[in-house]
């Protein structure tokens, strides 16, 4: 397990999650949003970030690789109920660059987010240089009652 951070030059800092001391944290976030139920620890990928500002955690996520396809997919985004409003979308950012230079490092080649995250969302459909390569970032939407995927969007 990788416990280093890294300093980005948003002057964020990261490190890789870590399932044995990072879930309790995240989960109070997950609580903090108008009671949302975290996701259960066995259904995270092992491969997620959490970033930092002056050592305080600001917000995590995850990112899932395709086992039959170069497909990722950006999951489970999460901040600090303490994140300010003014750090809030310059975090959000970094966070989407980050997942996805992850993503693409483990060698993914296209990239879908849940269309039903509207933070998520508006993330993917701002941040148009992802890469050098301009990989194409999906969006997929999902019906509120079903949670099926009814159209997914370049």
């Amino acid at each position: 397990m990788n416990t280093a951070i890294t300093p980005l030059r948003s002057g964020l800092e990261e490190k890789i999650w870590s399932r044995d001391t990072d879930y309790e944290m995240l989960a109070a976030w997950w609580w903090a949003l108008d009671g949302w139920e975290p996701p259960p620890l066995q259904v995270l990928p092992d491969t997620g970030v959490i970033l930092s500002r002056t050592g305080e955690p600001v917000c995590a996520g995850f990112w899932l690789i395709s086992d039959n396809a170069p497909m990722a997919y950006l999951l489970f985004p999460v901040f600090s109920p303490d994140c300010s409003l003014k750090l809030l979308p310059m975090a959000a950012k970094v966070l989407f660059q980050r997942l996805a230079d992850h993503a693409l490092a483990s060698g993914a080649s296209q990239i879908a987010t849940p269309g039903g995250n509207a933070a998520m969302r508006r993330i993917a459909e701002n941040n148009t240089d992802l890469s050098p390569n301009s990989i194409p970032v999906y969006t997929a939407y999902w019906t509120s009652n079903s949670k099926r995927i009814v159209a997914m969007e370049e």
